[in-house]
């Protein structure tokens, strides 16, 4: 070769950085092109078979590859050798292979099947793309980069991004690929076909799953364009996943994932959606079937509603309440969007037995006004709009027993009362001016209204609870003293509603009728507030009538306050978390009847910490005072005493009887010093008199002199005790 012929050869080489020594070795995973050489392929297969048999230990579905990893492949000259047909039968079992492989890529026994697969078949060359997507899972690991290294793709390949992984030889970033999944309306279908496969022929590959999860919300993350611009992808895998769901728990949280964005974007027709859904309640595993209502009222809140598609959905949903009942109903109550599913699906198009039972649900029969209303709304929409025959027609009368107020309110809504009147056993729904009287603003018409519900004693039934829910619901916002009255007065209306209902509504009436005051006593508060209105006094004795069986603290505090004596066995103190009839009087009076209690009595240091954190010093009535004056002994406790007590003006000679020993004396300075307490500054100086050489008091005067929180008639007041209690020098001679 002339010397000019090798100086152009040499920079082709540095320019292209091409090895000065050609490599000459084989394609390997395991090895580089060096040690690969000196490998002998018997030893890779039996290393291999070994492996393989290993795996076929924890995953019997491999064993129907057993033939590739024969130690000895009779008649297996290469693939150069074989036919175009023998080629295409060999790389289906491999790509099958390779999904099975997938999720054993990071271990040694997956790593060395494949390092037969590529010495003996070359699936770096006739299988690249399965190879690749065989490790997508595992991409931000070496062993992807390394698998990058060994395969060969074309220039205009989709793989091509991962050129600069091949050149590095560090690991597929997840951003990377998320990048290019959503920009790549290609690359995202051959991930969404690869794994739609997987799921059909039954691999559990969980990595994948959870890769392509990830891949998904990413992306969606990052535009949301996406779901419009790559969904034709996605059905075809969500449907194979949903159907895959009933054994693949994993799978089907896959599809329900994918689904909510695609369902909010309406990136689905309603024949496409209701065909998915039929799906999705056919095939969901039990345990995840509250995610399918979920779906379901998604899907119901975004479609238009049109046709008869939804009819599909309920076919499904009526198989699986006949083979799951229970389970199906509780899912049901357990979404967030089970009025959404009710009212669009299951009441225009399920069978009776599903209305039946859905009527009879306690999740159903505890739900809110407003909920209840809308299933009713809906009921009633169909009676009015819907055909002559309809299931709802059967359920109806159980629905007006467990709602009467809201299935009146909906046939006069809807113009159909005697259409539904027509359906009830008694003929008649609740009077509708009835119910248009009791929220209105005259006193005259809600009064009638109010007379001709509370007379009602023969109503039965949900009708009976009904009203009476009517009527106690009317109490906590009805002005009139009259009417408040007459409700208090209908015995029946009281005996119809649940115990909890009539104690939150006599007790907030309480609350309502005792407003709060600050620094008033339990007594005063009864004498001043309310014995100067009799009609206040009645009410308050109505209530306490009918609740005279309850021993809760509302009303025991306004026992209390009224005069009451009262026998309690379990004691119970105010809390800052609630709010009792007459606010901080009230608390008071629990105060006090927890004092007196024969048993169970709360300690004086309880009593005390509760008098301080609540602020009831002044609320709290002087006989308590007195009790905890006999029975505090602690300091801490005769201080935080002498201090409530100092507060309280009808305290106040208490207070010094309290303290007047000497050896108690000290707390009254302790609070002048700690709490910055004038009063009881003023009270030591009373009891100790004008004595000069008190060094206590001088002590004290020093510290409040020198405190910045003192303020300045503190301060005033402790140069007085000093320069008043100072000796004036004698005169010189």
């Amino acid at each position: 070769m002339s010397a000019e012929l090798l100086r152009q050869l040499q920079a082709f080489k540095a320019k292209h950085n091409i090895s000065q020594q050609p490599k000459h070795g084989k394609v390997s995973f395991l090895y580089d092109w060096r040690e690969a050489r000196s490998v002998e392929p018997q030893a890779i297969a039996e290393a291999a078979l070994s492996c393989f048999q290993d795996l076929v230990a924890q995953d019997p579905s491999l064993e129907e590859f057993a033939g590739l990893f024969e130690v000895e492949k009779e008649g297996y000259k290469g693939r150069d050798f074989l036919t175009t047909e023998e080629n295409d039968e060999l790389n289906d079992t491999i790509e099958k292979l390779l999904m099975h492989l997938s999720k054993h890529l990071l271990t040694d026994q997956g790593q060395t099947c494949l390092e037969l697969l590529l010495s003996r078949y070359d699936i770096q060359t006739y299988n690249m793309e399965a190879l690749l997507l065989a490790g997508i899972p595992f991409h931000d690991s070496p062993v992807f980069a390394r698998l990058t290294k060994i395969v060969k793709w074309g220039e205009d390949s989709q793989w091509i991004f991962l050129a600069k992984v091949r050149k590095t030889g560090e690991p597929l970033k997840r951003q990377h690929l998320v990048h290019m999944a959503r920009t790549s309306s290609s690359l995202w279908r051959t991930l969404c076909d690869y794994t739609r496969k997987t799921l059909k022929r039954g691999i559990v590959n969980r990595p994948l799953l959870t890769t392509i999860n990830m891949v998904f919300l990413e992306a969606l993350a990052e535009s949301h364009k996406f779901t419009f611009d790559l969904a034709p992808a996605l059905f075809p895998l969500i449907t194979t996943a949903i159907k895959k769901g009933s054994t693949d728990r994993q799978a089907f949280s896959l599809a329900v994932t994918m689904l909510i964005p695609l369902i909010a974007s309406s990136s689905f027709t309603d024949g496409d959606l209701c065909s998915v859904l039929a799906r999705a309640v056919k095939h969901a595993p039990l345990p995840a079937f509250s995610d399918v209502v979920d779906i379901l009222a998604l899907g119901l809140r975004f479609s238009a509603r049109q046709g008869n598609f939804w009819v599909k959905v309920a076919r499904e949903l009526d198989a699986r309440f006949d083979a799951h009942s229970e389970q199906v109903l509780e899912a049901i109550g357990k979404s967030r969007g089970w009025t959404l599913v009710l009212s669009g699906l299951v009441l225009p198009f399920c069978e009776s037995s599903f209305l039946s039972a859905v009527t009879s649900s306690t999740w159903l029969l505890g739900a809110s006004s407003a909920a209840a209303l809308c299933v009713c709304d809906s009921a009633v929409a169909i009676i009015a709009n819907g055909p002559e025959e309809s299931h709802v027609n059967e359920i109806l009368p159980q629905l007006y027993d467990n709602f009467p107020v809201a299935v009146s309110r909906c046939a006069l809504k809807h113009k159909c009362v005697k259409e539904v009147e027509a359906l009830l056993p008694g003929a008649h729904v609740l009077d509708a001016q009835l119910l248009r009287h009791l929220s209105t603003t005259s006193a005259s018409a809600r009064e009638e209204a109010i007379s001709q519900l509370v007379d009602r004693e023969s109503t039965t039934g949900g009708e009976a609870k009904a009203v009476a829910g009517l009527v106690v619901e009317r109490l906590g916002v009805e002005p009139s003293h009259v009417i408040r009255k007459k409700i208090l007065g209908a015995k029946w209306v009281w005996e119809a509603v649940s115990g909890e209902v009539k104690r939150v509504a006599l007790e907030g009436l309480l609350r309502k009728l005792l407003p709060s005051r600050e620094r008033i006593t339990p007594k005063q508060y009864w004498e001043e507030v309310v014995a100067v209105d009799e009609r206040i006094v009645e009410e308050v004795d109505a209530v306490l009538s009918l609740l005279a069986e309850e021993a809760t603290p509302a009303v025991i505090a306004v026992k209390v306050m009224r005069g009451d004596t009262l026998e309690i066995t379990t004691p119970v103190m105010p809390s800052s978390e609630e709010t009792y009839p007459g606010g901080a009087a009230g608390a008071a009076a629990l105060i006090e009847a927890c004092v007196e209690a024969d048993s169970g009595a709360p300690t004086a240091h309880e009593v005390l910490e509760a008098i301080e954190s609540l602020g009831l010093d002044k609320s709290v009535d002087a006989s308590v005072y007195a009790k905890m004056a006999s029975a505090t002994t602690e300091d801490g406790d005769v201080e935080k005493l002498a201090g409530l007590m100092i507060n309280n003006p009808a305290c106040k000679e208490m207070a010094k009887s309290a303290v007047k020993g000497t050896g108690k004396r000290p707390v009254l300075l302790s609070l002048a010093v700690r709490q910055h307490n004038l009063k009881a500054f003023r009270m030591y100086t009373d009891l100790v008199g004008p004595k000069a050489n008190d060094s206590a008091l001088f002590l004290a005067s020093l510290l409040v002199l020198g405190s910045d929180g003192s303020s300045k008639h503190m301060r005033s007041f402790a140069q007085s005790a000093i320069v008043s209690r100072t000796k004036a020098p004698a005169a010189s001679s």
